[in-house]
């Protein structure tokens, strides 16, 4: 009977964990100073992106960038110089 009983279960297939069934990694932690941005450097960066957008499509594809007192700063009179030109 022991033997018939193995036979059926071997038949039947075993429940066995695929790599699929476990859970993926978590994501990695974020290191380095947390960064805060107001709502107008939000509003900044958007307006930055769209602009980008509009310079590639026009074959832009080089910024000057000359210091100011933020990154940001600098990105921002970089692109509108080039929209001015």
């Amino acid at each position: 009977m022991a033997a018939h009983a193995y036979q059926n279960t071997a038949r039947q297939g075993s429940h066995s964990i695929s790599i699929s069934d476990t859970a993926p990694p978590p994501p990695p932690t974020p290191t380095g100073p947390k960064v805060e941005l107001s709502p107008e450097d939000i509003r900044t960066i958007q307006r930055l992106m769209n602009d980008l957008e509009t310079l590639a499509k026009h074959g832009v594809a080089t910024l000057t960038i000359k210091k100011a007192d933020t990154f940001l700063q600098s990105l921002r009179t970089a692109v509108d110089l080039i929209l001015q030109a």
